[in-house]
């Protein structure tokens, strides 16, 4: 059955038996308003667009207020906007909600904006090729995507990324 917007952020603290109805109601249209989506609490997924969909994912993890985030791909399916929108939205719920968060991504520049540290890996077997600290503070702006720094290390990430395999770096 197709869940309501409130509801399906309230889902996995349904499932983990976390809390009475009405905290986890409230939990849950907090974590629908950090992602931008109060007054959609009615709308059901079919109803939102990608973006929209995306963040009522984000609002689903984030009810459960983990220590920590696995994602994988999580940008994949929008559009180049939508896409800057959302890294804009990652990076201040990271910083607002305090979690940290794994990142898998074969977007370069989305990695630099979102991580404090990226590891590039080799392809099969994935090997790690090198680790880079990325030097941004928070909070990131997408003014930081023009900088020349910013340039430098989405290419240096790039060059190792091409790299032919057998010629790992420290």
């Amino acid at each position: 059955a197709c869940e309501s917007g409130q509801a399906n952020a309230e889902l996995l603290r349904k499932l983990e038996h976390r809390h009475d109805t009405k905290t986890r109601g409230w939990e849950a249209w907090e974590a629908l308003r950090l992602v931008g989506l109060d007054g959609f609490e009615r709308s059901y997924p079919h109803e939102l667009s990608g973006g929209m969909r995306m963040r009522l994912s984000l609002a689903r993890a984030i009810a459960l207020r983990p220590d920590l985030l696995l994602l994988d791909e999580p940008l994949d399916a929008v559009d180049e906007l939508t896409r800057d929108t959302l890294q804009e939205e990652l990076a201040r719920l990271r910083n607002l909600v305090g979690f940290a968060a794994v990142l898998v991504t074969h977007n370069v520049q989305e990695a630099a904006y979102l991580a404090d540290r990226v590891i590039v890996m080799s392809a099969r077997p994935g090997r790690i090729r090198r680790t880079i600290d990325v030097p941004f503070l928070a909070p990131r702006t997408h003014a930081l995507r023009s900088q020349s720094s910013f340039v430098a290390l989405c290419a240096e990430i790039s060059a190792l990324l091409r790299e032919p395999d057998g010629e790992e770096m420290a």
